[in-house]
Order: structure tokens, then C-alpha cells, then sequence
């Protein structure tokens, strides 16, 4: 017998059949919506980012740019994580294999166990003129520099290990065994090539380079990859399915009662 809640005084009649297609058709409008959206806003940047030609740092105005040049560091080096070499700024994550067991069959999934990413005050200079970059608001597409494993009969580097007990808290060590981690780490370095999409703006008497209608993106690719990526993000259909689902949920709801 289907559980039945009355709700006085309007005598409403909810079973716990209907609160269930509620929770279904929730979760389905709320996942439509964000992947829609997604996808709609990576159309627009992408769209941006076509009509946005380069341009040379002197000839730099208010608005969506894009530019190419070679960092240079405005305060002293970083030492980079994984590797302890010297950089303008790092992105640093371990992931952490967490295995599970399902109907009999094992798997598992690499879940994020540190990520760090050390903003810098920096600026890039071409054969025209230097601007400074607000990296804090920047989103990186970089080549990975470094990697490394450890887990079962695979110790990581005692340095690595203080690395991880010391500034995040953490352990590459488990219950009994080495925990099966895996390390990455991207970097830029002093008078590297790289290319910047971001939205110009007037800052006292000097121009920066920070997000706006243009979102900021710094890479150390060529910048077609970077458009490549929009392009792709901006036709991924996983909202309209969503929505498909929701409509299709609705109507057997609606049948069904």
C-alpha cells in the first residue's frame, strides 16, 4: 500500500510516488539548466574569442584582447612543488585512486587530494611595450612540467612526502600501505612564451589585463587550441538531454496517475 501524507486544511493528496518524480524532475531542471548555460556562455567566448584578433601590446584599448609575449616577474621567483625549479607561478594537483567494490567487480576513480595554484604579479612585453597582468582571476591552460606516482612498492621522494605533511597537512602514507597517488604540476617560467585572452582596462596611468567580457585565459599553447576548447565545450549537448529527460519524466508522471 503506497504510503499516503495528507496535508491539511486543503486536503491535498501526496504519495510518496509523486515525491519521488518531484525529487527526479528537481534534480533534472537543475542539471539542464547548468550545463545549458554552460554551453551557451563557451558559444559566446568562443564567438569572442573568433572576433578578437591579436594585437600588439602599444595598440592595446579598452575591450576583449588578445596577446602574445614573455612573462616577466614582478616580485621574486617561486619554487615549484614537484620539481623545486624556479617559476613566475604553479599549479600543483594530487590525485588520489579511491577504489570501490560494486556487485562483485572492483573499480575505482582518481578523486583530487591537493590542488594548488600560487597566483603571481606578472607582465608580459613584446617588441612594443610591457602590460601587466592580474593572474588572481586567470584561468591556466598549461603543458603539464612534471608528474610523478607513488603507491604499493612505490615510495615518493622523502621530499615530496615532508612537502605534502608540512604545508598541506596531508600524508602519501595510509592505514598500512602508501596511498596510490598520482602528481602534476604545471609551471611558468621567467621570459616564457605565452598567449592571453582577457579584456583590457585603464588602471591609473597604466593598462592591465584581467577578465571581463573577454574571460582570462593564459596559455603556453598556440591560442587555436584555447578556441579549439570553447568550440568543443559550447556543442556538448549534456543539458538538452537533461531537459529531454525532465519532459519525458513529466509526461509518464502526469500518464501514470
Amino acid at each position: 500500500m503506497i504510503t499516503e501524507i495528507y496535508l491539511e486544511p486543503i486536503l491535498l493528496r501526496i504519495t510518496l510516488y509523486d515525491l519521488f518524480f518531484s525529487w527526479v524532475l528537481l534534480m533534472l531542471g537543475i542539471a539542464s539548466f547548468y550545463y545549458i548555460r554552460k554551453s551557451r556562455r563557451a558559444a559566446r567566448e568562443h564567438e569572442l574569442m573568433a572576433q578578437t584578433k591579436p594585437s600588439k601590446i602599444k595598440d592595446l584599448t579598452d575591450g576583449p584582447c588578445e596577446v602574445s609575449g614573455r612573462i616577466r616577474s614582478k616580485k621574486k621567483l617561486l619554487r615549484s612543488p614537484l620539481k623545486g625549479s624556479k617559476c613566475v607561478c604553479y599549479h600543483f594537483l594530487v590525485e588520489e585512486y579511491v577504489s570501490s567494490t560494486s556487485g562483485g567487480r572492483r573499480s575505482g576513480r582518481w578523486h583530487t587530494y591537493i590542488e594548488d595554484q600560487v597566483p603571481s604579479v606578472f607582465s608580459v612585453n613584446d617588441d612594443t611595450g610591457i602590460v601587466d597582468v592580474q593572474f588572481d582571476e586567470a584561468e591556466l591552460h598549461l603543458r603539464v612540467t612534471g608528474k610523478i606516482e607513488s603507491g604499493t612498492l612505490n615510495d615518493p621522494p622523502k621530499r615530496i612526502r615532508k612537502l605534502l605533511n608540512e604545508r598541506y597537512d596531508k600524508d602519501t602514507q595510509g592505514f598500512l600501505y602508501n596511498k596510490k597517488l598520482r602528481y602534476k604540476e604545471r609551471t611558468l617560467v621567467e621570459g616564457e612564451q605565452i598567449y592571453i585572452f582577457g579584456d583590457t582596462k585603464q588602471s591609473g596611468d597604466r593598462k592591465i589585463i584581467t577578465s571581463g567580457e573577454m574571460p582570462l585565459i593564459v596559455t603556453d599553447a598556440e591560442e587555436e587550441s584555447i578556441e579549439q576548447k570553447r568550440l568543443e565545450s559550447s556543442k556538448v549537448k549534456v543539458g538538452y538531454f537533461c531537459a529531454a529527460g525532465a519532459i519525458i519524466t513529466l509526461i509518464f508522471w502526469v500518464m501514470s496517475r
